[in-house]
């Protein structure tokens, strides 16, 4: 499978980890966790997220400044394992999510959910190769000119049980969140003013109005 990633999402690449399969299965979504609205990261990035249908949310999200927007489209899923809510997020249905580089993957988040407020943690790059020493998980590294990122090849039923194995350890995830949304009702800096289409799976027709 690959997906279209924008460059909203590069920043990703620089020590991130993916999964060419989903992280998390089916089982384990947590849908009744209220996540649909609209949410900005300290004036860096901005979502517009979808009410869940069959435990799935679409989003839109924007990142840049109003000289430079980028955006992209995903699909999202809540899940708990283990007592711990964990973010899967892929590809939309359609499998479009922009116009930049086609690349693999999922990606993976420690999810801190508060009414209004949400802290991403993503998985820790720095200790996975010994991590996965003495599994069966198959991964690859790659580069891109100064980005470089960890894949692992391994369908969701082998990352599960190496995923629950690791959420016994705090230092699984990074100490810093990767993002901390703010739900908003109006669009604060530098992203008020937008206009936007719906977050649904297609082509996305995010402009600046006036």
């Amino acid at each position: 499978m690959k997906i279209a990633l924008t460059a909203t999402f590069t920043f990703f690449l620089s020590g991130c980890v993916q999964s060419l399969f989903p992280w998390l299965s089916d089982e384990t979504k947590a849908a009744d966790v209220p996540l649909s609205g609209i949410w900005q990261d300290q004036g860096q990035a901005v979502a517009f997220v979808t009410e869940a249908k069959d435990g799935d949310h679409h989003v839109l999200m924007i990142g840049g400044d109003r000289q430079g927007l980028t955006e992209g489209r995903w699909t999202i899923s809540l899940h708990r394992l283990n007592g711990t809510l964990l973010m899967n997020v892929g590809p939309p249905e359609d499998e479009y999510s922009g116009d930049e580089a086609l690349l693999p993957g999922y990606f993976l988040f420690r999810v801190e959910l508060a009414e209004d407020t949400a802290a991403l943690y993503v998985v820790n790059e720095e200790s996975l190769d010994d991590r996965i020493k003495g599994t069966k998980l198959n991964s690859i590294t790659d580069e891109i000119g100064h980005f470089k990122w960890t894949i692992l090849c391994s369908p969701t039923a082998e990352l599960l049980p190496f995923l629950t194995s690791q959420l016994q350890d705090d230092s699984f995830f990074k100490a810093e969140p990767m993002f901390k949304f703010e739900r908003i009702d109006e669009l604060a800096p530098p992203f008020e003013g937008l206009d936007f289409d719906a977050p649904t799976p297609g082509p996305p027709g995010v402009q600046s109005a006036g």
